[in-house]
């Protein structure tokens, strides 16, 4: 197995869901942004569907500086829980059918 590839960033770039999604080969795409005062930051953070354009899930956070990478694990958990989630339910709605 190869390893993972790294992340695309495509900060300052117009974002079209579906462009964007069928170029990079995914489904889903991470958006967000990142604002700083003194020792507090703010992270807003959209999960938009990359067939459809719509946003699916959207979440503000707020806390003190020193706890950054805490609120990177907590972002990346809750997204994750979020897809997850989603794709058992989009697998569940779907007709079985036997091959």
């Amino acid at each position: 197995m190869s390893p993972p590839e790294p992340p695309v960033y495509l900060q300052g770039q117009v974002c079209d869901g579906s462009t964007n999604s069928q170029s990079l080969g995914v489904r889903y795409l991470l958006e967000g942004g990142f604002q700083r005062d003194a020792d507090r930051v703010r992270i807003n953070v959209q999960i938009i569907d990359g067939q459809s354009g719509n946003h699916l899930w959207a979440q503000r956070y707020d806390s003190k500086f020193e706890d950054l990478f805490a609120l990177q694990d907590q972002i990346t958990m809750e997204a994750m829980e979020f897809l997850t989630l989603n794709s058992w339910r989009g697998i569940q709605g779907r007709p079985y059918r036997q091959v």
